[in-house]
């Protein structure tokens, strides 16, 4: 496995619950919901520790990630990971996120995990040329995973994609970009805050509940009911 940091201009990547929740996991969904989650978060986060139960949400995130990845792949192929970098330290947020999807990889060895690349998202999402970038040094891989948010393309950019893409899975996104990425057959699955969340998470419940409490999956078939609720 390889990490590769390309170099990038800097850019700009619910309901109240009735109880509180962890602060972190507050930023994440309240943020994510105006689709500049990624950047935000990590400028946030930067080098601060992230409390041990908010840590496993975090986890529980890339656990999800990994397991559509998994679906999507009929657990065999190859995996390359987009993470967030907004400074020379690694992101605690990111970190749990890529500890939670190698170990949900650890039960499916069909799966492998390609390269890690850290890329600086915008307010939008993950550059364009910086995901195109990606897919010309792993021009192999079946999948691609991005915690930076999708891939923010523009007129020239969608010609430069290979003729078949790999499969993608990302976290966050905003509405118009994610419905206009699934349309063109570019996005598969989209983990995005809920509008409501089903109830207010509580301390003693799994991490893996309170993300699925706070997030939904969405994708082609859902995209457009999504869609059509409106702007959380």
């Amino acid at each position: 496995m390889s990490t590769h940091v390309p170099n990038r201009k800097p850019g700009g990547a619910g309901a109240a619950p009735a109880r509180p929740w962890p602060k972190v996991l507050l930023v994440v969904a309240s943020v994510a919901v105006i689709a500049i989650s990624v950047r935000s978060l990590v400028k946030q986060e930067g080098n601060s520790a992230v409390p041990a139960r908010d840590g496993q949400v975090f986890e529980a995130c890339g656990q999800a990630l990994a397991e559509e990845t998994a679906r999507l792949l009929a657990n065999q192929g190859r995996v390359v990971i987009i993470a967030a970098r907004a400074g020379p330290a690694p992101s605690p947020v990111h970190e749990a996120y890529l500890r939670g999807f190698k170990q949900a990889l650890k039960a499916r060895p069909g799966l492998t995990l390609a390269a890690t690349e850290a890329v600086t998202p915008t307010e939008a999402g993950c550059p364009a040329d910086a995901y195109l970038d990606v897919l010309k040094r792993h021009p192999t891989i079946d999948a691609v995973v991005s915690f930076a948010g999708p891939p923010v393309f523009r007129g020239a950019d969608f010609k430069a994609l290979p003729a078949r893409p790999p499969k993608l899975v990302v976290l966050g996104g905003g509405r118009e970009l994610t419905r206009s990425l699934m349309s063109r057959k570019l996005l598969d699955v989209s983990f995005v805050p809920r509008r409501h969340t089903k109830s207010a998470p509580g301390p003693a419940q799994a991490a893996r509940e309170q993300f699925d409490q706070i997030y939904q999956s969405v994708t082609p078939t859902t995209v457009a009911a999504w869609f059509e609720e409106g702007s959380p």
